[in-house]
């Protein structure tokens, strides 16, 4: 089983898009977690009525739920009152912008993996994790050895076809040193994802890293000290997911490299489902935001849109207030401004 963690999600501050005449702000509120918690990541106030919330919805942990949410588990108020579908439209849909991610699968390729007969099982359980990830999710394969680099298998992509064939590739390619630089490889595969996140957000996008290691064993090239890259996880916004399997495994280390998450597979016939586990893991994180669009019946004045989900028996509740002046007739809520 993962072990708990928090997403380190790159959040964008709260911001306005200015409407006609006096909607020219919205102020964000939220209330105390009853079973899940809703974050409004962004808020948009649009014309002619568009009042619109991008809400990430988790347990009180911080953690998502494992189920993607419909438009049923929604329901909307406005000033404390019901809203009905025929005063203010509504529709509910899963982010756009939460499925972009890019995952760095970093897979051990040490004289121990290849000898041991575990490159398979490995190869394998990557191939699994990535059927589990939607689909503009992008994923770069890299692996190590003893040698200072990274080898490099695929740059990042979503096309599954390239992702196949590039862990192929790792599933032939030579042992060239035995050793394992594994502290190395870990701050090298961060560095990867700090320059692929960067480059690809935008004003509008939230972009999220993570990697996914596969090991079964420690460092042994001594090229990156311990301090370094446990430095380097403790400042990283991205996730850290760490595999390991093999007698010399150290759990206590492999929970330290996967910050968000650590997986022991007790022998080779666990590590496809190890993999399998942190994939679903991933994929409930990219479907744990949703955009909640409204159609406001207010024409003027300052009001209160309460959005409250329900799962099960839980529920969490997060408010928008917004300013409705100039406000008018002809709003559909597929316009909104967030995506």
């Amino acid at each position: 089983m993962i072990r708990p963690y928090h997403w380190m999600a790159l959040i964008l501050p709260s911001y306005f898009v200015s409407g006609c005449g006096g909607a020219e702000t919205a102020d964000i509120g939220a209330t105390p977690c009853a079973g899940l918690n809703l974050e409004l990541v962004d808020v948009a106030v649009a014309p002619p009525a568009n009042v619109a919330g991008l809400v990430r919805v988790t347990d009180c942990g911080g953690d998502p739920i494992g189920v993607r949410l419909g438009p049923q588990h929604f329901t909307l108020s406005e000033d404390d009152r019901p809203l009905s579908a025929y005063e203010g439209e509504h529709e509910v849909t899963l982010a756009e912008r939460q499925t972009q991610a890019k995952t760095v699968i970093l897979l051990d390729l040490s004289g121990s993996i290849v000898r041991a007969g575990l490159r398979d099982h490995m190869i394998d359980g990557a191939a699994k994790l990535v059927t589990q990830l939607p689909g503009r999710h992008e994923v770069a394969v890299f692996g190590f050895d003893g040698r200072p680099e990274l080898v490099r298998f695929s740059g990042f992509s979503s096309d599954r076809v390239a992702i196949g064939a590039a862990l192929e590739l790792a599933r032939q390619a030579e042992v060239v040193d035995d050793s394992t630089n594994l502290y190395g490889a870990v701050t090298g595969a961060l560095r990867l994802l700090d320059n692929a996140v960067e480059g690809a957000r935008t004003e509008h996008d939230v972009v999220h890293g993570a990697l996914v290691l596969f090991t079964d064993g420690d460092d042994r090239a001594a090229r990156v000290t311990w301090d370094t890259v446990d430095r380097s996880l403790d400042d990283t916004e991205h996730s850290s997911f760490a595999i390991g399997v093999g007698p010399e495994i150290d759990e206590r280390l492999l929970g330290q490299l996967g910050r968000s998450g650590a997986v022991y597979a007790g022998d080779a016939n666990e590590i496809v489902t190890a993999f399998e586990s942190v994939g679903q893991t991933l994929r409930a994180h990219a479907e744990a935001t949703y955009v909640v669009s409204h159609c406001s019946p207010a024409r003027a004045g300052t009001h209160t849109l309460t959005i409250e989900a329900h799962y099960k028996d839980l529920n969490g509740t997060a408010h928008i207030d917004f300013v409705a002046d100039g406000f008018g007739g002809g709003c559909r809520p597929e316009d909104t401004p967030l995506r």
